[in-house]
């Protein structure tokens, strides 16, 4: 869990110093890069996006993506967001030494402000292509997002159960899966 969740901002230069479990962790979350990238669904999902956000479109579907499933939690899986969060928060922290120093200050100040927690919200969601428009080099409004999503809306409730689904049977696919946390409902 603690090297999936590192995946995102824990650069190859580290990788020598994560034990082969964090490691694991790490390559699991690139292969799921990979999978996700390659979903039909995916690819169909981000099409709306495109002539906005151009080759920021897969980055904003990903984010977007985030919020759909924050904010549909309870429909998606049996266990609550806020007992699934916490296991998350308090699992980081008891593990981020398990990463390099600098980085693991970057997750365990992650879980210290509950950052799953900001995708439930519409306003949390601009919060988020706020900071990822300070780090872009294009401008990445989340009103703008919003908009688009709500008149494509039907596009994404109709692939969402079948993004999850192929993601979750190319990701048990991988010999890289040490254990699954959550079931999604059936």
């Amino acid at each position: 869990m603690l090297g999936n969740l590192a995946g995102d901002f824990l650069k190859n230069q580290y990788h020598h110093l994560l034990d082969r479990e964090v490691l694991q962790g790490v390559r699991l979350h690139r292969q799921i890069d990979v999978i996700t990238d390659n979903n039909p669904y995916f690819k169909e999902m981000v099409v709306p996006l495109r002539a906005s956000f151009g080759k920021y479109s897969g980055v904003v579907l990903d984010v977007l993506l985030d919020y759909i499933i924050a904010s549909k939690w309870e429909r998606l899986f049996d266990v609550e967001f806020d007992v699934y969060t916490d296991s998350v928060y308090s699992g980081i922290l008891s593990e981020c030494d398990r990463l390099p120093n600098g980085q693991s200050e970057i997750i365990e100040r992650m879980a210290r402000s509950s950052w799953l927690d900001v995708y439930r919200s519409e306003e949390g969601l601009r919060r988020v292509f706020h900071r990822l428009s300070q780090k872009a080099s294009r401008q990445v409004d989340g009103g703008e997002v919003m908009e688009l999503y709500k008149t494509e809306r039907n596009i994404y409730r109709e692939n969402l159960p079948r993004f999850l689904d192929y993601n979750q049977k190319q990701i048990l696919k991988t010999r890289l899966l040490i254990n699954p946390r959550i079931e999604w409902k059936n």
